[in-house]
């Protein structure tokens, strides 16, 4: 369901913007729920925070820093109960990263068989450069050849004249090749605990704004009010 816009708010806490993030297919939608729901809360609430300011501005028995002091009583339990929302939305999602990356880097030694045929596979390949090493391999990329792969990737990476650097990345190459769906996801998630993460750098900003003042001057006059009201305990 479309939110309506808010022209109050900013636009970059639109909850359609999850669905602009780059990795958003079906696939990584589901993962990515939470977060839009999350940016739903926060679009909603900041808009239910604008309308409070402005009724409040009608209050004629309210000067500006009354409607200040009121409309900062709300602000603050939301800011609080949206800056918790937004920390255990990026926890979780660093342990969904976690858990897919440990996935996409496996080892691939249970994989690799003993016959001829891989050992034949590795002595060709070990007696390549670099450049035909990389060349050979991204072929068998391109082409899904797990045949080959598994021979390479799932043995030792001198085996293969590889550097232990060059047998991690094209490990996870390979993973990415055989779970396509799940290196979606992982882009995905990163891209959206990005966007978390910015989106709750800026929370306090975009809530001064929808209160019409910043904290500094809410406390200055939070002090004035107690001071004033000390002075008429008499």
């Amino acid at each position: 369901m479309s939110l309506e816009i808010n022209t109050a708010v900013s636009p970059s806490f639109h909850p359609e913007n999850v669905k602009k993030i780059d990795g958003y297919n079906e696939t990584s939608a589901p993962y990515l729920g939470p977060a839009e729901e999350l940016m739903q809360d926060t679009y909603n609430t900041l808009g239910k925070l604008h309308e409070a300011r402005k009724v409040a501005s009608k209050n004629p028995t309210w000067n500006e820093q009354q409607q200040i002091l009121h409309v900062s009583d709300t602000a603050l339990s939301q800011q609080l109960r949206l800056t918790k929302k937004f920390d255990s939305a990026v926890a979780t999602m660093d342990k969904q990263i976690k858990s897919m990356d440990e996935m996409l880097t496996s080892p691939l030694v249970q994989k690799a068989g003993t016959g001829n045929l891989n050992t034949e596979i590795r002595k060709h390949v070990a007696s390549m450069d670099i450049n035909g090493r990389y060349k050979f391999l991204r072929q068998a990329i391109d082409k899904n050849d797990v045949t080959t792969l598994t021979a390479l990737l799932g043995a030792p990476s001198y085996l293969s004249g590889m550097s232990d650097t060059e047998h991690s990345i094209y490990t996870r190459q390979y993973h990415e090749m055989v779970s396509p769906d799940t290196a979606q996801r992982l882009k995905a998630l990163r891209n959206a605990k990005d966007y978390l993460e910015k989106r709750g750098s800026a929370l306090l900003l975009e809530i001064e704004k929808a209160m019409g003042s910043n904290w500094r001057q809410v406390a200055s006059i939070r002090e004035a009010h107690s001071k004033a009201t000390q002075a008429l305990n008499l």
